[in-house]
């Protein structure tokens, strides 16, 4: 997904390990997500009662200008044209990577949903929705939700899905470090096809 000489390393190459982790899912969540385990199952609610975007392009669409902080610290606008530029111009590349592994019913949208997450430029889309579900204020709001985190939950819903239904060969079920602080509560079955939580 990241553009990659192999096919197989195009799924999991240092920008996928993080969709890899989440795919597997994650033993001691709560760990992850902080102290408080009541949040987690208030975001897993959430995410669970979210109805699922017809598109990745409608899932993105509420983000659109949304401000966060990047890796350098300079506070950015995320710019849809960009993000709608991105899954355009890596569509091609999806769907033969798809074709060649034998499983074009995975979705093109599915897949560059993961690449958005993973993706270090041209911009960090994790740091964005990561940001709105560690933010202080993430539960003040209608419904227990900030505004913020409320926009990014159709594309974290798209997300958790195609993660979930990923094709076992392109789930990585090891331990891997991306250096990011874990967000979400679940977005994957274990090896063995029970839940992480």
């Amino acid at each position: 997904l990241n553009g990659r000489s192999s096919r197989s390393s195009q799924l999991h190459s240092r920008g996928d390990r993080a969709a890899s982790t989440l795919a597997s899912g994650a033993r001691g969540m709560s760990d992850h997500v902080g102290e408080d385990d009541g949040w987690a199952s208030r975001l897993r609610a959430l995410i669970d009662a979210e109805p699922l975007a017809p598109s990745l392009a409608e899932a993105v669409r509420p983000m659109a200008g949304m401000r966060f902080l990047d890796a350098d610290g300079a506070e950015r606008a995320l710019d849809i044209a960009q993000v709608h530029g991105v899954i355009g111009s890596a569509r091609a590349a999806i769907r033969g990577v798809l074709q060649a592994e034998g499983c074009p019913e995975f979705g093109e949208d599915a897949a560059l949903a993961i690449r958005l997450y993973t993706i270090e430029r041209p911009f960090r889309l994790y740091r964005l929705v990561n940001g709105q579900m560690h933010a202080p204020e993430r539960d003040a709001g209608p419904g227990g939700v900030s505004e913020g985190l409320r926009k990014c939950l159709p594309y974290i819903k798209y997300l958790c899905e195609a993660m979930e239904n990923a094709p076992a060969k392109f789930v990585y079920s090891e331990r891997c470090h991306r250096g990011v602080k874990w967000a979400f509560p679940r977005c994957g079955a274990l090896p063995d096809g029970s839940w992480a939580d």
